[in-house]
């Protein structure tokens, strides 16, 4: 209880925890990483079939992969580069291996994965809504930033491709688990490892999910 706010077994093949909001050590609870804190109410979105929400969504990133936030998407596409260019005023962007994007168009999830050594924007979703207007609006900021971080040879030479996430069905339990499958995807690019999970495996998933962000250490 003082470790994880809840009632969860050591073994990480069998985790499992359960909301114990009412008590003194629930109510009190906090996961501090860096700037961002996490409360129970936070780490409670990983229950059952819950939405997850954004302080959870994105996790424990590898140095060298820098994650967006469910935000950035919207301000860039509704005011354009000027409504996000202090996002990154102590981040070079160009000096990481990889940028994941995560994009939520009221109750839709699809993301986006920007490799910066070859210059790569690729657009994954599970829905097939071929969302053209997004790799666009991410290959425009990928130039105003070059220009402001004075990268011009990130000016030139970007290639967008979209890429089918496995399909799942939409009942409103399935709606929920796309939020936790988001992550898993970003877990996978950030660590070079293929997509070998599916829906069945959200329970397990959601569980280790909860116990990596109190340990704020990805479970390998």
């Amino acid at each position: 209880m003082q470790q994880y706010g809840s009632l969860i077994p050591v073994h990480v093949d069998d985790i499992s925890f359960q909301r114990s909001s009412g008590s003194a050590v629930a109510k009190t609870f906090r996961v501090n990483y860096k700037r961002h804190v996490l409360t129970m109410d936070d780490l409670g979105t990983l229950y059952g079939q819950n939405w997850l929400n954004d302080q959870v969504g994105l996790h424990c990133a590898p140095l060298e992969v820098h994650f967006f936030n469910s935000f950035f998407y919207d301000k860039l596409r509704t005011k354009g580069y000027e409504g996000v260019k202090r996002w990154t005023k102590n981040v070079d962007i160009f000096q990481k291996d990889l940028l994941l994007i995560p994009i939520h168009l009221e109750v839709h999830w699809s993301l986006v994965s920007v490799d910066i050594p070859r210059r790569t924007i690729t657009y994954f979703d599970s829905q097939r809504t071929l969302n053209r207007r997004c790799p666009k609006h991410i290959s425009k900021y990928l130039q105003a930033e070059a220009v402001k971080k004075d990268q011009r040879d990130f000016l030139t030479g970007w290639k967008g491709f979209f890429k089918m996430t496995p399909p799942v069905e939409m009942s409103s339990a399935d709606l929920a688990n796309v939020s936790c499958l988001l992550p898993q995807y970003c877990k996978c690019l950030a660590l070079g490892q293929p997509f070998n999970f599916g829906q069945q495996d959200m329970p397990r998933l959601r569980r280790q999910m909860y116990k990596e962000l109190c340990h704020c250490k990805l479970i390998l």
